[in-house]
């Protein structure tokens, strides 16, 4: 029997995200473009995020150290665009933001299994 490798299928555990990297690389690239560009009032739950960070003086200095640590060679430097890296908390929050309503398109290697979350929960819920 031979074992499947990475290569041999086009999916993710799971089977609903795209195996093919770069697609996801893109994707991330025009998110952190896009909230780069247009930065938007921050959903209430991100801003109460802001307020935990902000408001309590041990998680502020964790967060300011979790990116200082970040490494500042490569490839650790650069996001998939070629962009500097998130380099501190207001940006990670800004990307979350618009996270809240824009997930990955869909992409044709991750088509095979996408709804079978959804129809797996429904047929739970029917019977």
């Amino acid at each position: 029997m031979k074992a499947t490798t990475a290569t041999d299928t086009p999916y993710r555990v799971g089977e609903w995200l795209p195996s093919d990297q770069a697609f996801l690389d893109k994707w991330l690239g025009a998110m952190i473009k896009r909230t780069d560009t247009e930065e938007k009032a921050l959903h209430p739950i991100i801003a109460d995020f802001q307020d935990l960070i902000e408001s309590d003086p041990e998680i502020f200095m964790l967060f300011n150290q979790m990116f200082e640590q970040v490494p500042k060679k490569p490839p650790y430097n650069k996001d998939p665009t070629g962009k500097p890296q998130v380099r501190d908390y207001r940006h990670m929050l800004q990307l979350l933001n618009a996270l809240m309503t824009h997930a990955p398109e869909f992409d044709q290697s991750s088509s095979r299994n996408a709804g079978w979350a959804i129809r797996s929960t429904a047929v739970e819920v029917l019977y």
